[in-house]
């Protein structure tokens, strides 16, 4: 009889260890899930917060390029008003040196064959050369 309950002892002691263990490993795969849910909420949040830094970086990028640009196009039209200025315009070299800088945009100040309405052209930044094309006219 104590054999018996011994051996039933041990394989009931048996049957709890191995719920026991059952429910360690089952806590163990929940805290897992867990664990792998806020890791994938957390590299959710890091990806969204890297593509909102790209598109950041992008639109500065964008902003410097049309700040570039419009700066660019301020020093041709500077140039073009240096170069071009009554004062420049008294000498032959002062001539020679604006007609240089304005000669491919005649059409801005053609009446006939006009480019004004074309943006390629870029008439504004070449408002300056009006006075070139006034004293050829002149001649």
């Amino acid at each position: 009889d104590a054999d018996e309950k011994n051996r039933t002892n041990g394989v009931g002691n048996s049957d709890v260890d191995t719920a026991k263990d059952e429910s360690k490993i089952k806590v163990s795969d929940e805290s897992q899930s867990e664990s792998d849910a806020s890791k994938s909420e957390t590299d959710n949040d890091e990806n969204a917060e890297q593509t909102n830094e790209k598109e950041d970086e992008n639109a500065e990028e964008i902003e410097e390029t049309e700040v570039t640009k419009e700066q660019e196009l301020l020093e041709i039209a500077e140039s073009i008003s240096n170069a071009c200025g009554a004062s420049s315009l008294v000498t032959e070299t002062g001539q020679l040196k604006c007609e240089h800088l304005c000669n491919d945009h005649f059409c801005c100040f053609d009446t006939e064959n006009s480019c004004v309405d074309d943006e390629e052209e870029m008439c504004m930044v070449y408002v300056s050369c009006a006075d070139l094309f006034e004293e050829v006219s002149m001649r």
